[in-house]
C-alpha cells in the first residue's frame, strides 16, 4: 500500500457548498496511511460545531490538521484561498478539493498512487461526478458548465484527458514546478498553461473521484456565468496580440457553439448519463449563452479598453501595496501545536477529548 504523504488543501466554493460535508466524507474514506496533512480554510458562516467534530476526528487519526479562518465568503476569494492553503502545505503532492464536493470511495488510495507515479505530469485532474439524486434543473446545467468535461467514461463510452483540471478537484506535484515565491492567488486554467509541458497534458487520475452538489438559484447562476465570462474574456483580450483580439471580436457570437459543441462532444463520447444531460440541456445552453456573451463583452471591452484600465490599475496597486503595508501591522496570527496524533482509528474517548489544531487566523483590513 502507498505510504506517500499528501497535503489536501479544502477550500470553500463561490457559494452553496458545505464544508461539513465534505470533512465527513473525507474521513469516512480516510485509508489510515501517515503521513497526511490536511490545510482547510474556514468562513466564518461555515464554522459549526459539526464541523469540528469532524475535524477533531481527523486529528484523532493522526492527520495534521491545518485551519486558516477568513472572515468574509467572497466569489472572487476563491484563488487567493487556494494560495493561502498551499502557503501551508509541507508534502510534495497538493491535492485541491472544494466544499462543492464529497470524495467517493478509494479517493485517498488513488491521489497516492499517483504521487509515486513516475511520469507524473506536473498536475493532474480527478474526476467530478453529479449529485443528481439532489440537483435540480438549474444546479445541474451549472454542473455541466463547470465540471461537465470531468465527468467519468461509462462502460460503452470512450474518453481523453483534457488540457484541463477541475477546478474543485485536481493536484500538482511541488518537485515538477518552479515558483520562486508564495503565489498571491492560484487560477487552475493559469497554472495548466504555466506548468504544463508543451504537447503534454494534465494526467487524468480515474480513480480519484468526488460527487459534487452546489445549491444555486436561477438568478445567481446564470448572474454568475456572466461575470465569470467577462473576467475571462477581458482577462484573455489584455494577454493576446491583435489577431488574436481581432478574431475574438469579430468571431464572438460564435463562442457559444463552441462551448456547446465542446461540451457535448465530451458527453456524448463518455456516454455518461445522456438522459440527465439531454433534459437539462436547454437550461445548460442558457447558462452557456449567458458566458459567451459575457466573455465576447469581454473581448471587446480588453481590446479596446484596456490601456486605460492598465493606466487605473497601475494607481489601484500602488494605493493597494500601500494598505497592505499598513494593514499587516493590524494582523494576527495565533498557532497552536497540536498535541495527538494517533495513527489508530479514532475510539469514542478520542472523540470526547479535546482535540489540539493548528490554527491560523488571518483578519483583513
Amino acid at each position: 500500500m502507498s505510504r506517500e504523504p499528501v497535503s489536501v488543501l479544502v477550500t470553500p466554493t463561490k457559494s452553496g457548498g458545505s464544508l461539513c460535508a465534505l470533512m465527513g466524507s473525507l474521513l469516512r474514506f480516510f485509508d489510515h496511511i501517515l503521513p497526511t496533512q490536511m490545510v482547510v480554510v474556514v468562513p466564518d458562516e461555515q464554522d459549526s460545531l459539526v464541523l469540528q467534530q469532524h475535524l477533531a476526528d481527523l486529528s484523532a487519526c493522526g492527520i495534521d490538521i491545518c485551519l486558516i479562518r477568513v472572515d468574509e465568503h467572497q466569489a472572487g476569494d476563491v484563488a487567493r484561498w487556494r494560495a493561502l492553503a498551499w502557503a501551508h502545505a509541507k508534502h510534495n503532492t497538493a491535492v485541491f478539493v472544494e466544499d462543492n464536493a464529497v470524495i467517493e470511495p478509494g479517493w485517498w488510495q488513488a491521489w497516492r498512487g499517483w504521487a509515486l507515479a513516475e511520469t507524473a505530469s506536473p498536475l493532474a485532474s480527478g474526476i467530478v461526478l453529479p449529485d443528481v439524486e439532489r440537483l435540480g434543473w438549474v444546479e445541474t446545467g451549472v454542473f455541466y458548465c463547470e465540471y461537465g468535461p470531468f465527468i467519468p467514461v461509462a462502460q460503452n463510452g470512450w474518453g481523453w484527458p483534457l488540457r484541463r483540471v477541475a477546478g474543485n478537484h485536481w493536484a500538482v506535484r511541488r518537485d515538477l514546478i518552479a515558483i520562486d515565491q508564495k503565489p498571491a492567488s492560484i487560477d487552475e486554467h493559469d497554472w495548466v498553461q504555466r506548468f504544463s509541458a508543451k504537447g503534454r497534458k494534465p494526467d487524468w487520475v480515474t480513480e480519484a473521484r468526488v460527487r459534487s452538489y452546489r445549491s444555486i438559484r436561477a438568478g445567481s447562476a446564470f448572474m454568475e456565468r456572466g461575470r465569470q465570462g467577462f473576467a475571462y474574456g477581458f482577462g484573455s483580450a489584455r494577454k493576446s496580440g491583435w489577431v488574436r483580439r481581432v478574431q475574438m471580436v469579430h468571431g464572438g457570437p460564435a463562442i457559444v457553439l463552441v462551448q456547446l459543441g465542446r461540451l457535448s462532444v465530451v458527453v456524448l463520447t463518455r456516454r455518461y448519463r445522456l438522459k440527465t444531460f439531454l433534459k437539462t440541456l436547454p437550461v445548460t445552453f442558457l447558462l452557456l449563452k449567458t458566458w459567451s456573451l459575457a466573455e465576447w463583452a469581454g473581448w471587446i471591452s480588453g481590446t479596446f479598453f484596456s490601456p486605460f484600465y492598465l493606466n487605473k490599475q497601475d494607481r489601484t496597486e500602488q494605493q493597494s501595496q500601500q494598505a497592505e503595508k499598513s494593514a499587516g501591522l493590524q494582523s494576527r496570527v495565533i498557532r497552536v501545536d497540536q498535541s495527538h496524533k494517533s495513527p489508530a482509528r479514532p475510539s469514542d474517548q478520542a472523540r470526547r477529548n479535546a482535540v489540539k489544531y493548528a490554527w491560523i487566523v488571518e483578519k483583513e483590513a
